[in-house]
């Protein structure tokens, strides 16, 4: 009976836990938007002289049109010429939440080294978060990484289909880069928390699962800076559209 009662305790103890440190569904909402970048389209280079430079990469394209990973653009909106959806924009929630503890993330995420090119460009992990860096070309890879909070690493990779698993354990923003390839690189995004995302090809974004409440949620563009707004996440949809001004480029 004793032993009963324990066991009772301690589930009881664990599902107190497990409701303090994540909220409802019930009582959680999702922010959606568009990010825009309005103002002249910058040019975007053909890298594809780059990448003919390994015969092995440019075979897997049908058409010698790569355009730069740096700034992607999708088309402008129709009757707004200097207002276009982009992609490759990292959106996050900035607001300080060590106080709440989250489920880690059991989803692996893939880099992958591909017709010379990482993809995806720009992607985002929870701390602690596997990611697998893959090599599909038939040739050497490497991927470099300084991140100033962890640990580097430079992994080669000098045949296809090799993987190495990384994770990070701190949060920050930053570049990984091949040495025997200077034009690919990507921005990896790591944060102690599941409220992020990488807008798409049409600018699209989607964090779900916010518990209700005020936020400060952040904008970050590789060329186009980092900016904050406060945001109201109520339960169920929420609506957020950011734009970026191509005059007001902080660089990258």
């Amino acid at each position: 009976m004793i032993g009963n009662m324990r066991g009772l305790c301690g589930l009881m103890i664990a599902l107190g836990v497990l409701a303090a440190g994540a909220a409802r569904a019930e009582d959680t909402g999702t922010l959606k938007g568009v990010i825009y970048l309005q103002g002249k389209a910058p040019q975007i280079k053909n890298i594809f002289s780059d990448i003919k430079t390994e015969p092995k990469c440019a075979e897997q394209y049908e058409k010698p049109q790569v355009k730069a990973q740096e700034v992607l653009l999708a088309k402008a909106v129709e009757g707004k010429e200097d207002l276009r959806p982009m992609q490759s924009a990292m959106i996050f929630i900035s607001t300080d939440l060590s106080g709440k503890t989250f489920p880690a993330a059991t989803e692996k995420k893939t880099l992958n080294q591909q017709g010379c090119l990482y993809i995806p460009h720009v992607l985002t992990l929870q701390t602690d978060q596997t990611l697998v860096v893959k090599n599909s070309d038939p040739l050497l890879h490497n991927i470099n990484a300084a991140p100033a909070k962890n640990p580097p690493f430079n992994y080669g990779q000098p045949q296809k289909d090799m993987e190495n698993p990384v994770a990070f354990k701190k949060a920050e923003i930053f570049k990984v880069k091949c040495d025997v390839h200077k034009w690919m690189g990507a921005w990896i995004g790591v944060f102690p928390h599941p409220f992020h995302a990488v807008s798409n090809e049409k600018g699209e974004y989607e964090i779900k699962g916010l518990p209700a409440g005020d936020y400060e949620v952040t904008f970050w563009h590789e060329v186009y800076g980092e900016f904050k707004e406060k945001v109201t996440v109520k339960t169920g949809a929420n609506a957020k559209d950011y734009t970026f001004k191509a005059e007001a480029s902080a660089g990258g």
